[in-house]
């Protein structure tokens, strides 16, 4: 959990007794700090203190932040409370009442990065476990913006819940095919080459226009290492470059599997024979907190996108 320094700064009876009178003296209003998160790259806030109308959504507090700090649109911060992030649907006094803390402030801490790596790591959108080799799991998708999610585990206890589905929904291409239209399943890997190692990656589309984007900056961010050069070194005895081979299984919100242009995800590799694509229920769809028609976008929807590169010969 972030710390406060705020509360560092002022005693715990000071603290109660200032919420306590601004309470009764502002019924309709909500103690709020703000402060940024720690090694935050988003400029500093200039003020901590917030008296928040309470029938004020996440979302519009979130607005009233970025002009505070003066944030560019084209940037996107996220407000957490307790280490979760809450729907920007959800009304201020709701989150206050459940998460206020003793002191009678509601903390919240802002920060320009979303921390996929946990959230990939610990829902149920989708599973990057180690057997023996890393392998796709996970599951299905969901719209994110009802429930609560803490990133120190799983879901956040909420009164919605969400169904799960208990197999896994596959849409496959070969590198043969011309198109991007449904093969026989296929998992990835397979026996089809002999697998050395898998690069990892995740990309998102914070405008929630175009899902392709999001696949393709997962696949670039999956062969950013710099694992997959030891081919062209020859470092690996008997193996030449020419024979690499690659496998690809892409982490894709259900709701946007017709929209993927597997074609295009492939162009982002500039070595290597595909062989196989894989995209399975896993990936996001969230809330970016802020719509910015200029750029296109049509509401504040983020998509997030899970790539395995799985290389071998």
């Amino acid at each position: 959990m972030a710390k406060s320094s705020f509360k560092l700064e002022h005693p715990l009876e000071r603290r109660q007794a200032e919420a306590a009178r601004i309470r009764e003296k502002y019924p309709d209003r909500i103690p709020v700090i703000v402060e940024k998160a720690e090694r935050s790259d988003i400029p500093d806030i200039d003020k901590k203190k917030y008296l928040v109308p309470a029938d004020l959504t996440v979302g519009q507090f979130v607005y009233v932040v970025r002009k505070r700090i003066k944030l560019s649109a084209e940037k996107a911060i996220f407000i957490f409370v307790k280490n979760i992030l809450p729907p920007t649907a959800a009304m201020m006094s709701a989150i206050y009442e459940e998460h206020k803390d003793e002191d009678g402030f509601l903390y919240l801490f802002e920060d320009a990065h979303f921390p996929f790596a946990k959230l990939a790591l610990h829902t149920c959108f989708l599973f990057l476990c180690l057997k023996t080799i890393l392998i796709t799991v996970g599951s299905c998708s969901f719209r994110y913006k009802p429930p609560l999610l803490d990133f120190a585990g799983l879901p956040y206890p909420s009164s919605t819940h969400f169904p799960f589905v208990p197999r896994i929904h596959r849409r496959q291409i070969t590198a043969s095919s011309s198109s991007s239209s449904a093969a026989p399943m296929a998992c990835v890997p397979n026996s089809s080459m002999t697998l050395l190692f898998v690069e990892m990656g995740v990309g998102y589309d914070q405008h929630g226009q175009d899902v392709t984007s999001a696949a393709m900056r997962a696949c670039k961010n999956a062969i950013s290492s710099n694992s997959i050069p030891a081919f062209r070194r020859g470092s690996i005895p008997g193996v030449s470059f020419e024979q690499m081979k690659l496998q690809i299984k892409l982490g894709v919100p259900r709701p946007l599997h017709h929209a993927l242009d597997l074609e295009k995800v492939k162009s982002v590799f500039p070595y290597g024979r595909i062989s196989n694509v894989e995209v399975v229920d896993g990936g996001l769809i969230c809330s970016s907190g802020v719509e910015v028609e200029e750029m296109g976008d049509k509401n504040d929807d983020c998509y997030i996108v899970n790539a395995a590169v799985y290389v071998g010969y």
